[in-house]
């Protein structure tokens, strides 16, 4: 990533994109919504709980059969043309 491009989302003059977003935030060694967390507050940390492991992998699991049925219908779409 430039310094050009970090100048500008520093300025406010320009918004990273979701790419940039997630360099930013390996970079910084951060999740992403945490870059959005106003600095003078503790950081949101989330347990380490079997109920919240659970959570995680429905909604894992979930995301993924979203992507699946989604690139399923553009593929039958492209084979279709």
């Amino acid at each position: 990533m430039s310094v050009q491009a970090i100048n500008f989302f520093e300025g406010k003059r320009r918004w990273p994109g979701e790419d940039s977003l997630s360099k930013l935030a390996a970079a910084l060694g951060v999740e992403v919504y945490q870059l959005f967390v106003p600095h003078d507050t503790k950081p949101i940390v989330i347990e380490e709980t079997p109920k919240n492991e659970r959570i995680r992998a429905q909604i894992t699991e979930e995301v993924v059969d979203d992507v699946r049925r989604a690139m399923t219908k553009a593929l039958d779409k492209i084979l279709k043309e």
